[in-house]
């Protein structure tokens, strides 16, 4: 029944225009509209590019943008091969992200950056700023050169370069520098305390994702914990909207 009432919508409704219907429908129901909607219009596909593929967020986004009929490819550029196989996905291995040379010149619809790291993990501020700030904004440089209009990058709540804090500084500083290369379309998330199995300990989020996660529901959206898999939702379903210029989208827009 629920697939009928779908699919009559789409066919029937002439009010429905496809672009205001279908990143609704797009990430809620992926693997309906592959073959009943999408099929007879192969040619508006998507490419679609992931950095930080191997994160909390990155995993979640490769995997729903995998099952999501409006992509016909994925691409990730990591620095190891994660060992994901799928029909539709290509994979860049790329070691030394210090060289801007070596990225490779490839045009993408939609570029979702979601590269990060913890001062621990990189042990410096220099290490830490060069992941957070430097890479990415070589990535968005070469892939801008290259013809794409959009990209999608995770920041963080609190995100400002004038912060005393130096994590919520250097996403400051990286949200400036991706908005001065002028994307006809940039999309900032900026989500709270992230919640999800991560690979790597972080004990202080650790601690306050036990306490906080029981509670989130009492918490204002603009702050309330957000599971890596609500964000990569979001990020698929602002790509595939009607947005322009440069947005900064607050953790309270991303529960979509």
């Amino acid at each position: 029944m629920k697939n009928f009432i779908i699919l009559y919508v789409v066919k029937n409704s002439e009010s429905a225009k496809k672009q205001d219907i279908l990143p609704f429908l797009s990430v809620f129901f992926p693997v309906l509209l592959k073959n009943r909607y999408l099929a007879s219009n192969s040619d508006n596909m998507k490419s679609a590019l992931v950095t930080g593929a191997t994160g909390l967020v990155g995993e979640a986004l490769v995997q729903q943008l995998l099952q999501n009929s409006i992509y016909k490819s994925v691409e990730l550029w990591v620095r190891k091969d994660p060992g994901i196989k799928h029909p539709k996905l290509h994979i860049t291995v790329i070691p030394d992200w210090n060289a801007a040379s070596v990225l490779p010149e490839k045009k993408f619809d939609d570029v979702f950056c979601a590269l990060g790291t913890t001062i621990a993990t990189a042990k410096t501020q220099e290490r830490f700023r060069e992941i957070e700030v430097s890479i990415p904004v070589a990535i968005a440089r070469a892939v801008k050169q290259a013809g794409a209009r959009k990209f999608i990058y995770v920041s963080a709540l609190g995100a400002d370069r004038q912060s005393n804090i130096f994590y919520n500084r250097c996403k400051g500083e990286i949200e400036a520098e991706l908005s001065n290369l002028k994307f006809p379309v940039l999309l900032i998330l900026r989500p709270s305390l992230l919640l999800g199995n991560r690979k790597e300990f972080r004990a202080g989020e650790l601690f306050f994702r036990k306490v906080s996660e029981p509670f989130r529901f009492l918490v204002p959206k603009l702050w309330r914990p957000i599971h890596a898999s609500e964000v990569a939702r979001a990020m698929i379903y602002y790509a595939n909207g009607n947005l322009t210029g440069n947005q900064i989208l607050e953790n309270d827009r991303l529960f979509v």
